[in-house]
């Protein structure tokens, strides 16, 4: 097997990465994956949401105070065995889509401090696990 087929856990933290490879999607065996403080992926031509609903297997995703400046896609839904999705300070903007309502195993959901706009769906009443949801300074 390769290398990258064998890789559960994917911390990156305060460097200057400029993007990702689609190959990030390949990652079949991911279940955790950490992105803190990345300074310059605003020029960025395959964004990390983009790819994130290929990694089927996550467990918790968590990107902080990283400038990802998308929407969250409506992929987010694939993601049915997150039981952890922290996106606080990442200049989210756009709605929350109702695809998050597919994520029954979540437990805990960060949005805080990000652009968002709309309204939050009513999906989120599908999360029967989640017992933490931060919303402040959207």
């Amino acid at each position: 097997k390769s290398f990258n087929q064998q890789i559960t856990n994917l911390t990156l933290v305060r460097n200057k990465l400029t993007g990702f490879s689609t190959g990030i999607g390949n990652l079949k065996k991911l279940l955790r994956l950490e992105l803190r403080e990345i300074v310059d992926l605003n020029e960025a031509t395959v964004t990390i949401l983009s790819v994130i609903g290929k990694l089927t297997n996550l467990e918790r995703l968590g990107i902080y105070e990283t400038a990802l400046n998308e929407t969250i896609p409506t992929e987010i839904g694939n993601l049915v065995k997150l039981d952890r999705l922290f996106l606080p300070e990442t200049e989210l903007y756009g709605t929350i889509p109702s695809e998050i309502g597919n994520l029954m195993n979540l437990r805990d959901l960060q949005l805080q401090t990000n652009p968002l706009t709309g309204r939050i769906p009513s999906e989120i009443g599908n999360l029967v696990n989640l017992v933490s949801l931060w919303f402040y300074g959207t």
